[in-house]
């Protein structure tokens, strides 16, 4: 019966123990990332987090210059459980210079020595000026480069609209279809779209749905919401044939 009691005991232990090296495995920082690499002197870093977690942590977040490894601002948030978090590191009279931001895990109420998991860093920069410059994603001019459609259509295989154009701000992209011999509006499809490039859409089934004659797809560009043209409207002429 001892021999028993002593067995069951042993099983409890390495379960028990399995269970908790099992717990600390889950807690890591799965993701770590700033919003900006390059941040002027009236600007704090963003740190965006993910994080899996299988009970209450304490987040360790320190910001340190690169060369002395002195450390400039370190902050702690208590986190509940698993998911993605972000916060501003508010930071008095940071200098230019480059920073290196760490970021770990630990116990409620412990530190840096009994750290879980890998330690997470991102180096940023610091510039002399109140703010760094945002790079741009948007184009010169708002314009409409090209605009490719067959020239003919001869049965109901699938025919792609494709349209190129350039972007100065989010704008919304507008794809209308006319009967050429009247000028009446068939159909209409707007998108809006955030940056510079193009879209192509897929059409099938056109002889069936349309009878023969000229048709033309109409492209623009306009504010958001805005029906008024901001740029010259591209025409693209075609043919449905008769099946």
């Amino acid at each position: 019966m001892n021999l028993i009691k002593t067995i069951a005991t042993f099983i409890l232990m390495v379960s028990a123990f399995l269970s908790t090296a099992s717990c600390a495995q889950d807690d890591e920082i799965v993701n770590f990332d700033l919003d900006n690499l390059i941040i002027g002197l009236e600007e704090k870093p963003v740190v965006r987090i993910e994080l899996s977690l299988s009970k209450l942590r304490d987040l360790y977040v320190a910001v340190q210059e690169v060369e002395s490894r002195k450390t400039v601002k370190s902050t702690m948030k208590r986190i509940k459980k698993s998911g993605n978090y972000h916060f501003s590191i508010d930071i008095d009279d940071i200098k230019p210079g480059k920073y290196r931001v760490n970021a770990y895990l630990a116990p409620k109420g412990k530190n840096w020595n009994d750290r879980l998991g890998d330690t997470k860093f991102k180096v940023i920069t610091v510039i002399d000026a109140p703010k760094a410059p945002k790079p741009s994603v948007y184009s010169q001019k708002d314009l409409i480069k090209k605009v490719t459609w067959p020239k003919t259509i001869i049965d109901d295989s699938e025919v792609i609209l494709t349209a190129k154009y350039d972007i100065t701000e989010n704008r919304d992209l507008h794809l209308k279809l006319l009967d050429s011999s009247n000028w009446k509006e068939l159909g209409a499809l707007k998108y809006t779209v955030k940056k510079p490039g193009e879209i192509s859409v897929p059409f099938s089934d056109l002889v069936t749905n349309f009878p023969a004659g000229k048709y033309v797809w109409v492209v623009y560009l306009t504010a958001i919401d805005s029906d008024e043209a901001l740029t010259k409207k591209q025409g693209k002429h075609f043919v449905i044939g008769a099946k």
